[in-house]
């Protein structure tokens, strides 16, 4: 299998590049950058095609797929250009701008027969799906509310002015903590009420903070903060707190522990265990090729993405606003 990567920036080279590398049925046939040069230099460094343009990627047959590792602005038109020229697509998060973008992109995958995935990896993450077993489970009774926090030093201290408007830290940061959600919960979300704002100034014009409160169904409701403004520090826990006890996520002192009243306290170890400030590596990429192999549904669909970029949309309006947004129905 074929797989072309559009945009060869630090997510392409942490995650993507390897992981295509390494894959045992796939190969990294291209690379695709706006700056030729540093595409040029990525071939060189995985002996790969290069690509001056994008139509060049469509109309070559030897490519099966492609990754998208662009700003989000451009995901939409890149997305649906590789699906209607039936290539399958792994596109970065947040999947789209908006709501009806990530419709077009996944509309596009139905009518072309192709896959369409999300890149959302921080599902896989060993204690992320070890607190979904509990939960499920009912190993802390009937769940009632959460908190989850995740932030890292985004922003630049010197030079905010000059930070891509993209990069604001609902869609960059928020979205992976909004589809985790979705998958550990499994229930529909149906309020919103968002704060978004930077710490710099009124002047500034993205948002690299923000607060969101999610009203899901049984009532459960979850506090979410997100920050590219988090110098120095971890901060990567969720707590889930339930009838019978609570889950910690990701805290100072271990990766998961459940505590039942003061005394009882069950701390859960994992294999390959890497520090908190370490990007975790999962095998998102190879689930996308075996889905191609295979042709099955993905892990993370272009459904899941649309429900993300739902949430998004209405905690924008929520902020702009200042009020309460109820979610339309599906």
């Amino acid at each position: 299998m074929n797989i072309v990567l559009i945009g060869t920036g630090t997510i392409a080279h942490n995650r993507h590049l390897p992981s295509v590398k390494n894959n045992k049925t796939a190969k990294l046939y291209g690379v695709y950058n706006r700056t030729i040069e540093k595409a040029q230099q990525v071939a060189r460094q995985y002996n790969c095609k290069v690509f001056d343009d994008m139509a060049s990627i469509w109309k070559d047959n030897n490519v099966n797929a492609v990754i998208i590792c662009t700003p989000p602005s451009s995901h939409c038109d890149i997305a649906t250009q590789a699906l209607n020229a039936k290539k399958h697509v792994l596109v970065e998060k947040p999947m789209a701008m908006s709501e009806l973008e990530a419709i077009e992109m996944n509309e596009a995958a139905k009518s072309n027969g192709c896959i369409l995935m999300v890149s959302y990896n921080q599902r896989l993450y060993q204690p992320h799906l070890k607190a979904k077993e509990l939960i499920a489970n009912g190993e802390i009774g009937d769940l009632l509310t959460f908190r989850t926090f995740l932030g890292n030093p985004g922003s630049n201290l010197q030079h905010y002015k000059q930070e891509n408007e993209w990069r604001d830290s609902l869609g960059d940061i928020g979205s992976h903590r909004l589809d985790l959600m979705n998958y550990i919960l499994e229930r529909k979300p149906n309020k919103v009420f968002g704060h978004l704002f930077n710490v710099w100034g009124i002047d500034s014009y993205f948002s690299n903070n923000g607060v969101a409160i999610i009203q899901y169904e049984d009532q459960i409701t979850g506090t979410f903060i997100f920050s590219f403004t988090s110098f120095g520090a971890n901060d990567r826990m969720t707590q889930f707190f339930g009838t019978k006890g609570k889950i910690t996520l990701y805290s100072d002192a271990a990766f998961l522990t459940v505590e039942k009243g003061i005394e009882e306290k069950q701390v859960y170890s994992f294999l390959e265990e890497l520090p908190q400030h370490k990007i975790e590596m999962t095998d998102i990429v190879d689930r996308f090729i075996s889905y191609i192999e295979k042709n099955e549904k993905p892990f993370v669909t272009g459904e899941d993405g649309i429900k993300v970029m739902r949430l998004i949309d209405a905690i924008r309006q929520s902020s702009k606003d200042g009020q309460w947004v109820t979610l339309a129905e599906e």
